[in-house]
């Protein structure tokens, strides 16, 4: 890897639900179909033409999302019978992205025992450097502020800066922006040093 050059990690958790096709937009972009946000994002920030080798993806997933959407003939949980469509993984695969992208398996509890585990599982693939890019569409129950909290410590800790968070919004075709939330975070850590030190 380059010394000089911060690595581009995106990170995303993967659901467990039968995902519908959908096309994407944000701005000027459009998606192709896709049953799944991580491609259309992926997309969008046009990781094929514009990330390289040292770069990475890594796709969080429970070991029942790992069944669901994962693998290659993922299996509807509510029947157990194969869904009519390709998992994630050979979605991805398929892109022809220039690095890598590793599933990684989190717990599906919901226990502080596992929320734990869940915040050491994501934080120990963050690098000294790295620059983060966020996917929160299926980060169900307390993930979403679990990877907000945990993205500010990487920042602070492990110097990491965090990009973009985006939300892939099913209902109105929209790869929605949160980049304020990364603003919000930056003023409030400020409005505390300010009341602390007076700076």
């Amino acid at each position: 890897m380059d010394s000089n050059r911060s690595r581009k990690v995106f990170i995303s958790i993967l659901g467990t639900g039968n995902y519908n096709p959908c096309i994407y937009r944000q701005g000027d972009f459009t998606s192709t179909e896709t049953r799944f946000i991580q491609e259309a994002t992926l997309d969008f920030l046009e990781a094929r033409s514009k990330w390289s080798a040292d770069d990475a993806a890594y796709i969080f997933l429970t070991p029942t999302a790992r069944i669901a959407n994962w693998q290659a003939e993922p299996i509807d949980s509510r029947t157990d019978s194969p869904k009519d469509y390709a998992g994630l993984e050979p979605t991805l695969s398929q892109m022809g992205l220039p690095f890598p992208v590793e599933p990684v398996e989190i717990s599906e509890e919901g226990d502080e025992e596992a929320i734990w585990s869940v915040f050491r599982s994501i934080y120990k693939q963050i690098h000294e450097g790295d620059r983060l890019y966020i996917d929160i569409t299926h980060s169900f129950r307390y993930l979403p502020m679990l990877l907000l909290v945990l993205t500010n410590y990487a920042k602070e800790l492990k110097g990491a800066e965090v990009v973009s968070i985006t939300y892939g919004n099913l209902d109105a075709k929209q790869l929605v922006d949160l980049g304020a939330l990364i603003e919000l975070q930056d003023w409030t850590v400020a409005a505390g040093e300010f009341l602390r030190n007076g700076r």
